[in-house]
């Protein structure tokens, strides 16, 4: 667990400039040194029932630059007993800066537990191509913030 402030500095070799990931609950790091993802971890207890979706934080917030975005994927020891991320890969953009927030649905039958500090999905980081397109919308808020229509 961390105190304050956990600042992971991730300096790339190549394509990726620099990501910053901030953690004020729990360390998010990758397992070994070949691993793609990072662990997310639950910044609190989280209950689910049986088919129930919850928005479960991390605790962790990013800086990434302007191409570069960050997939929240399920972990697979997860996923093989039915929990997974909901609407995977979640897509955190450059210019969000709220809470990183994993969408998690239960498809078991039975419910299932997390304690804070537990993994609950994985951070990968990617760059992406912008196609040219003009944006007119100016993001304002953490998750779903650019809205359903």
């Amino acid at each position: 667990m961390v105190s304050k402030t956990d600042r992971v500095v991730i300096i790339g070799k190549g394509s990726i400039e620099m990501i910053i990931i901030s953690a004020t609950k729990h360390k998010c790091e990758r397992a070994t040194e070949k691993s793609a993802g990072y662990d997310l971890r639950a910044g609190d207890d989280a209950n689910l029932l049986p088919g129930q979706v919850a928005v479960v934080g991390t605790g962790v917030f990013l800086e990434m630059p302007a191409d570069v975005m960050a997939m929240v994927c399920s972990r697979s020891g997860l996923a093989s007993r039915g929990i997974v991320v909901n609407n995977a890969p979640g897509i955190v953009d450059a210019d969000y800066k709220d809470e990183v927030k994993v969408i998690l649905i239960n498809q078991t039958d039975q419910p299932v537990s997390f304690n804070a500090g537990d993994k609950i999905a994985q951070l990968v980081f990617t760059k992406w191509v912008n196609a040219g397109d003009v944006v007119t919308f100016h993001r304002e808020g953490g998750l779903g913030s650019t809205g359903d229509k």
